[in-house]
C-alpha cells in the first residue's frame, strides 16, 4: 500500500510574515487606488482655485491624475489640475480666487492650472470668456502646445477664447482693448480685431471685417410658422456672396441652417430647434475674396412664440364647494408649448388682469391643489423662458366660478373672454392670499390634530392584510397623448388594500411611503373601513402598512409589517413600421447621406422621459419628446422599442413591442442611350456571330441587362444577358430576313436600376 502524503502545517512564525505581507499589499493598493482617483481621498496637496456654479445640464470635473469624471449637479470646489467639461446645450461658471471669472460654453474642455499666483489656463476644445473682477490688473497665461501666451485683464475688461478645429487659439475681445504678450512680441487686440495663435505658435492679427447686429450673442429669438428667424450684420468685404451658417455648436461641426446672399440681411428659409444653444456666423463664399474671412461667433436660443391652449378647468366651469367649507383645491391644466421650459400662470379677479391674486412660475404644464375661496375667477397662462424674462404671448382668458352646492351655475357666452390690451408687470399678492394660506393650513392640520389626541394604551392585535401583487402597471383605459387633465380619472384600476376587521376597533390607520422607514409618507390616512382604494397614485416604488386602534384614547399602536408595491407605466405605443427610399442623383451623395429616420410614439400620462433601444442596444440619450431621429442601419431591418422613465432615467414600463424601420438607398440613373448597331440597321453575318452592340456608359452604374426579342412589346425575350461593361458581343442563332429588337437597362448595385432605353431594331 502506498502511503498517504504528509502536508506540514506553517508555523506560527511563517503565519506572521503571511499576515505582515497582506496587510503591506493592501494598504499598497489602497494608496494607488486613491491617487488613481477611483475612491475619494484628501486633496489637501492640491491649490483650492474656486468655485464652479451656475450650473447648466452635462457638467463633469476630473481631478489631476485621476481617470474618473465625476458629474457636478451643485456648486463644488475646484483645485489645481482639475479639468471641466460641458456637453452639448451646456455650460458653467467658475469663479476663481484671484478674481478671474470663467464662463466655459458648451462643448468645451478646460484644464486649470497655476504657476505661483499667475493664472494658466489650457483649453483643449470649445470656448470661453474670461473676465477681471478686480480693480487691479490680472495676467492669464494661455497654454498652446506647451508655449505660453500672457493676457493682460485691467478691471471689468474680458476676452474670448476659442480653440478652431485646426487647433489654433482665437483671442477676441467686445469692448476695450487688451494686450497679448507671445513669443517676446506684445500685440493689442481691439473689438474689431482677432489674434490667431497656430499651433505653431506663429501670431497673426488680422481685421474681423463682418460684424454681427442682430441676433446678439446670448439672444433668445421667437419665432412662429410664418415668420422665422432673420439676421443682420455690417460687412466691409468686397465679395458678391456672402454665406449665413447656424449650427448647434461652437465649431459648426453640426450646421443645421446655411445660406448665401448678397445683401446684409437673410430670413431663414425654415423654422431652427427650438430650446437648444445655436451658433451662427458669416463668412465669404466668393471667388472676388483670396482668403475666406468670417465673422465672430454669436449664441442665441430660439422659442416658438404661440400662447399656450388652456384645458382645465374650462371657459365657464362650475366647481361645487360645500357650504360649511371655505376654501377648495383647484387644479389648471393647458397644452404644451414646444421647447418652453417655464410657465407662467396668473389668476385674477378681473378679465383685464389688474387685481391679480396669483402669480405662478411653474415648469409643467399644469399646476396642482391652488386654493380659491368662492367667488368668480380668469386664469390665463404664457410661455416663459427665465424667472426675469418676458415671455411669449398670453393665451385667451378662461373664466371660472367657484360656487356654493346646490346653488344655480351662471351662464356665460361661448366666447372666450377678450384679452386685456396691454399685458402689466403682475403686482405680488397682497394680503388676501396671506389669510388664504393660513385657512389651508388650519384645513391641513385637522388630520394631524385628530393623531394627537390618541390615548397611550397600544392595540394588542394588528391586522391581517390581504396581499396585492407586488407589480401593478397603471390602466388608463385608451389614454390619447399626455393629457395630465385626465389621467387620474382614466385610472381604471387603482390598488385596493384589504385587511381582516378586529373586534372593539376604533380606527384603522394606513400608512403609504416611498421608504422603508416611512420618512416620506404619501398616504396618512384614519379610517373606519377596512379597505381603502389609492386613487390619486404616480409610478415609482411604494412600501404600506396598516395599524389597528382600539380606543380614541390609545396613543401607541403596533403595526403591521410593511410589503412592498412598484407602479409601472403601460408600455408606449409605437408608430406603424417604416419603409423609407432614399433616392439620390449621383453616387457621392448617396454615399455621404447618412441613413436617419424619424420614428414617434405616443406619449404616456406621467412620463417624464423616454429610453429607446435600437436592434438590441440601448441608446444613451434621454427624450423628453415622443419623437427622435436616429441613424440606421441598411443591411438589416431595424427594430425599435421605448419605454416609459422619470426625468432621471429610472424606467417606469417595460418597453413596446419592437417597431421595424427598413431605409433603402436607391441611385436614380438615367436610361442607356443606345450607339450601335443605329435603328433599323442591316447586319451581315456569317455563323451564329451576329456582332457588337454598344451604348453610351451610364454615370454610377454597375451592370447593364441586354436583351433581344422577335417583336417590339418584349413579349417573349430572346436574349437576356448581364453584363458590366457598356458592349455586347451577341452570339445567338437568329432566322434572317426577320426583323429584331433590342435594348438595355442600367444598375446600381442590386438596389437601384433605370428605365428602359430606347428600343432598337435589326435585320440579318
Amino acid at each position: 500500500m502506498q502511503k498517504k502524503k504528509s502536508y506540514k502545517r506553517p508555523g506560527t512564525l511563517n503565519k506572521f510574515f503571511l499576515l505582515i505581507a497582506l496587510v503591506i499589499g493592501v494598504l499598497s493598493a489602497y494608496y494607488i487606488v486613491k491617487k488613481k482617483g477611483y475612491i475619494g481621498g484628501s486633496r489637501s496637496n492640491q491649490a483650492k482655485m474656486g468655485i464652479l456654479g451656475d450650473l447648466k445640464k452635462d457638467v463633469r470635473r476630473k481631478a489631476m491624475e485621476s481617470y474618473r469624471w465625476v458629474d457636478v449637479t451643485k456648486p463644488t470646489e475646484v483645485f489645481e489640475g482639475d479639468s471641466v467639461f460641458t456637453g452639448d446645450d451646456s455650460e458653467a461658471v467658475a469663479y476663481l480666487s484671484d478674481g478671474i471669472k470663467l464662463v466655459i460654453e458648451p462643448n468645451s474642455l478646460i484644464v486649470l492650472q497655476k504657476n505661483k499666483s499667475k493664472l494658466i489656463l489650457n483649453l483643449k476644445a470649445g470656448q470661453l470668456v474670461a473676465e477681471n473682477l478686480k480693480t487691479k490688473s490680472k495676467i492669464i497665461s494661455l497654454l498652446q502646445n506647451g508655449k505660453k501666451a500672457d493676457v493682460q485683464l485691467k478691471n471689468k475688461e474680458s476676452f474670448q477664447l476659442t480653440k478652431t478645429l485646426k487647433g489654433s487659439l482665437d483671442i477676441s475681445t467686445k469692448s476695450g482693448s487688451i494686450a497679448v504678450m507671445a513669443s517676446g512680441v506684445k500685440t493689442r487686440v481691439l473689438p474689431d480685431e482677432k489674434l490667431k495663435i497656430s499651433p505653431q505658435f506663429k501670431v497673426v492679427k488680422h481685421k474681423v471685417k463682418i460684424k454681427l447686429m442682430s441676433p446678439v450673442n446670448k439672444k433668445i429669438v421667437l419665432q412662429t410658422k410664418k415668420k422665422h428667424v432673420s439676421f443682420l450684420w455690417k460687412s466691409a468685404v468686397k465679395a458678391s456672396m456672402l454665406t449665413v451658417d447656424v449650427s448647434t455648436d461652437s465649431s459648426f461641426k453640426n450646421i443645421v441652417f446655411s445660406k448665401a446672399t448678397s445683401k446684409s440681411r437673410l430670413t431663414a428659409t425654415k423654422a431652427l430647434p427650438v430650446g437648444t444653444n445655436l451658433y451662427w456666423r458669416v463668412r465669404t463664399g466668393s471667388k472676388n475674396v483670396k482668403k475666406i474671412l468670417e465673422s465672430k461667433t454669436a449664441s442665441f436660443t430660439v422659442y416658438n412664440n404661440r400662447p399656450p391652449t388652456l384645458q382645465s378647468p374650462e371657459n365657464g366651469e362650475s366647481i361645487e364647494i360645500d357650504k360649511l367649507q371655505k376654501i377648495i383645491d383647484v387644479d389648471f391644466f393647458w397644452k404644451e408649448v414646444a421647447g418652453a421650459p417655464t410657465y407662467l400662470l396668473q389668476i385674477s379677479k378681473t378679465a383685464d388682469f389688474k387685481s391679480l391674486i396669483s402669480q405662478q412660475v411653474v415648469e409643467e404644464v399644469y399646476y396642482e391643489k391652488h386654493p380659491l375661496v368662492k367667488g368668480d375667477y380668469f386664469w390665463r397662462v404664457r410661455a416663459q423662458w427665465g424667472q426675469k424674462s418676458s415671455g411669449g404671448k398670453f393665451s385667451g382668458a378662461h373664466k371660472l366660478y367657484v360656487r356654493p352646492k346646490g346653488s344655480v351655475a351662471p351662464v356665460i357666452a361661448k366666447a372666450v373672454v377678450p384679452k386685456p390690451k396691454a399685458a402689466r408687470r403682475a403686482p405680488a399678492p397682497k394680503k388676501p392670499r396671506k389669510e388664504l394660506e393660513q385657512e389651508r393650513h388650519l384645513l391641513e392640520g385637522a388630520e394631524n390634530s385628530l393623531e394627537t389626541k390618541l390615548s397611550k394604551k397600544a392595540a394588542r392585535k394588528v391586522p391581517v392584510i390581504e396581499k396585492i401583487n407586488k407589480v401593478m402597471v397603471i390602466n388608463f383605459g385608451g389614454y390619447r397623448g399626455r393629457n395630465f387633465r385626465t389621467a387620474e380619472k382614466k385610472i381604471k384600476n387603482p390598488p385596493q388594500f384589504k385587511w381582516r376587521p378586529i373586534k372593539k376597533t376604533w380606527r384603522y390607520k394606513i400608512q403609504i411611503a416611498t421608504d422603508k422607514s416611512f420618512n416620506n409618507l404619501v398616504v396618512n390616512k384614519l379610517l373606519k373601513a377596512t379597505k381603502y382604494t389609492w386613487t390619486n397614485l404616480r409610478p415609482g416604488q411604494y412600501y404600506y402598512k396598516v395599524a389597528a386602534l382600539r380606543a380614541k384614547q390609545d396613543k401607541s399602536y403596533v403595526y403591521t409589517k410593511h410589503f412592498g408595491l412598484l407602479v409601472m407605466l403601460p408600455a408606449p405605443r409605437v408608430s406603424k413600421d417604416i419603409k423609407k427610399t432614399l433616392k439620390f442623383t449621383s453616387e457621392k451623395a448617396m454615399r455621404n447621406s447618412k441613413s436617419k429616420a424619424k420614428v414617434s410614439w405616443q406619449r404616456v400620462p406621467f412620463a417624464e422621459g423616454y429610453s429607446l433601444t435600437l436592434n438590441g442596444k440601448k441608446v444613451s440619450r434621454l427624450y423628453s419628446s415622443n419623437f427622435a431621429v436616429l441613424e440606421m442601419n441598411l443591411k438589416i431591418k431595424n427594430l425599435l422599442k421605448v419605454a416609459a422613465t422619470n426625468s432621471d432615467g429610472t424606467v417606469l414600463s417595460v418597453y413596446s413591442p419592437p417597431q421595424t424601420i427598413e431605409i433603402q438607398k436607391i441611385l436614380l440613373l438615367p436610361a442607356p442611350v443606345l450607339s450601335s448597331p443605329p435603328d433599323e440597321a442591316k447586319i451581315i453575318t456569317s455563323g451564329d456571330n451576329i456582332g457588337i452592340f454598344s451604348w453610351r456608359p451610364v454615370k454610377g452604374a454597375t451592370s447593364y441587362t441586354f436583351q433581344v426579342a422577335g417583336e417590339r412589346k418584349f413579349s417573349k425575350i430572346l436574349v437576356n444577358n448581364k453584363v458590366e461593361t457598356q458592349l455586347m458581343n451577341l452570339n445567338k442563332k437568329l432566322d434572317r430576313g426577320k426583323a429584331y429588337y433590342w435594348r438595355v437597362k442600367a444598375h446600381f448595385g442590386d438596389s437601384s436600376s433605370s428605365s428602359w432605353s430606347d428600343t432598337n431594331s435589326f435585320k440579318l
